[in-house]
């Protein structure tokens, strides 16, 4: 069991690296489905690995229960109080939804045409109609 660096304040680590870096391609690409895809990924594979792992692999260890209380399963535990760590959290996850709203929403991962196909089928569909 490893608890010191990072492993100090986050028990998984290296999924929090893999659900930051498949993250930021579902943000890339701005279609629901990418989310859809990666929270299934996060919430099936991941979730259960480390549940597990916690479980049968720490839980009988000595030092797990002090560790445990010291770190979070997934993101850091920076402070001491659970309440200002979560505080924390859910403010920066405010902040990126309103990047989200902001700057991508009015995508939805579509073409970004900006209407030009539009014009070009009222084109089409008027030549054709005489």
């Amino acid at each position: 069991m490893i608890s010191t660096g990072f492993f100090a304040r986050t028990r998984n680590p290296n999924y929090l690296g893999e659900i930051m870096i498949y993250g930021s391609f579902a943000i890339c690409t701005g279609h629901w489905l990418s989310y859809a895809i990666v929270m299934s990924i996060w919430m099936t594979l991941f979730a259960i690995n480390m549940y597990l792992k916690d479980e049968l692999s720490y839980k009988n260890k000595a030092g797990w229960e002090e560790y445990k209380r010291n770190s979070y399963i997934l993101l850091p535990k920076i402070f001491k109080s659970d309440i200002i760590n979560l505080a924390i959290y859910v403010g920066l996850a405010l902040i990126m939804y309103n990047y989200y709203i902001d700057c991508c929403d009015g995508h939805h991962g579509h073409d970004h045409d900006h209407g030009h196909s539009h014009h070009i089928h009222e084109h089409i569909n008027h030549t054709h109609a005489h």
